[in-house]
């Protein structure tokens, strides 16, 4: 391209330093040319492109950029953000004659990023360990007409508490006991139907990260001593042993873990890292969408399910219509679980059963100090194809804890 250089225009675009900031071969083709011939309506002209489609390609770049905290022709905008982080805010200062004389940047951490670098995190510690569960024999014998829900409300590993802080004694070790005591008790009750899901309502994690913090109001959380990563290990080695459990009882597993506002990004993580180590089995089904809102059809019963912090439970119906318009219109019996006020509501909006959970997580001294009182329970529900819900079995706390 030497033999089309020449003196720019005074309004000629900058755009050194905006490769880096390319997403695909065509942008960096697009940028390189208006760096060498230094004009972006004949850089356009050169690469046969529409000069308006150009420009927006390369103000999309820029506002990318921009956002990473490098903006061509700006002072104090030529160092891009360490990996993980956005610009957050951008401040200037001027001289007596307003000529530019220096300003700040200030940058915070691009929650969208740190969720994609976590679950890149865990591909790459899956990588030599994918697959290698034990194939679990399959059941001799199980129902096609029927389909099992096994609900687990608000899990919440890694929260700690005991009387003497006001709730109740619960720690990391505790919400593992609980856990596997009420599969255990729940896949020799359920009949075994030949489809199950394991419902995990969201908030399977007390923590989102070591910060000890809830994610979006940044609310202090009591924690295990022990750390986010041992809570971490240990709820994923919980969930391993509930689906191996209703291996042996079902010969199919859908594993739905919903997002919670607790733990948006490490519940994700959790189930990424049961779907590397389940690599091997056609049998589990672990659902990586990163919808808030989870369905599935089953005969004539059209199942949902949300965590409950984003859509009051009346609106859910409509919701579910909206989303499944086909699965609507050809079911007649459908059903919501719902989670995060850790009690028992139910709701019946337009024939559709909306229902919230009680959790096995026992009281931290927030919520105790505010008066919430729930009893603690897990729960299975029956589902046939063609008459809905037709039994359910529950399983509480005080007789986990008594076994």
């Amino acid at each position: 391209m030497s033999g089309l250089k020449f003196t720019p225009p005074q309004d000629a675009i900058p755009t050194e330093g905006l490769l880096a900031f390319c997403e695909t071969d065509r942008q960096r083709e697009c940028v390189q040319a208006v760096i060498d011939i230094g004009s972006v309506t004949h850089a356009a002209k050169h690469l046969n492109t529409d000069d308006r489609s150009f420009r927006r390609m390369l103000a999309n770049i820029k506002a990318r950029a921009a956002a990473g905290g490098y903006a061509p022709g700006s002072d104090n905008m030529r160092h891009p953000t360490p990996e993980g982080f956005t610009v957050k805010r951008r401040s200037a200062r001027f001289d007596k004659e307003g000529a530019p004389a220096g300003g700040w940047v200030i940058s915070e951490p691009d929650k969208q990023r740190q969720a994609e670098m976590l679950r890149e995190w865990i591909e790459h510690l899956s990588v030599g360990c994918r697959g290698l569960s034990p194939l679990v024999p399959a059941p001799t014998h199980t129902l096609k007409s029927m389909l099992v829900s096994y609900k687990f409300g608000d899990p919440h590993f890694g929260m700690e508490s005991g009387p003497e802080a006001g709730g109740d004694k619960f720690d990391i070790d505790e919400a593992d006991r609980i856990t596997r005591a009420g599969i255990d008790r729940l896949v020799q009750v359920a009949p075994a139907a030949e489809t199950c899901i394991v419902e995990v309502i969201g908030d399977a994690m007390h923590a989102n990260d070591g910060s000890n913090l809830t994610p979006q109001h940044k609310n202090p959380l009591d924690v295990d001593n022990r750390g986010f990563r041992h809570a971490l290990l240990k709820s994923a080695e919980a969930w391993r042993y509930v689906i191996l459990r209703a291996l042996e009882r079902h010969d199919r597993v859908v594993v739905w873990f919903l997002e919670g506002n607790h733990d948006p990004e490490s519940s994700a993580a959790i189930a990424l890292a049961l779907a590397f180590y389940f690599d091997n089995e056609p049998r589990v089904e672990i659902d990586l969408s990163p919808a808030v809102f989870r369905y599935l059809r089953f005969g004539k019963c059209l199942l949902g399910a949300h965590h409950g912090d984003r859509v009051k439970m009346q609106d859910l119906p409509l919701l579910m219509a909206v989303d499944r318009p086909v699965d609507w219109g050809q079911t007649e019996f459908r059903y919501i679980s719902t989670g995060h006020i850790h009690h028992d509501v139910v709701k019946e909006v337009q024939g559709v059963r909306v229902e919230s959970l009680r959790t096995l997580a026992g009281k931290d001294p927030y919520h105790a100090f505010k008066g919430y009182r729930s009893l603690r329970d897990t729960r299975c529900v029956v589902y046939h194809e063609d008459y809905g819900e037709i039994e359910r079995y529950t399983v509480g706390a005080a007789m986990l804890e008594a076994a």
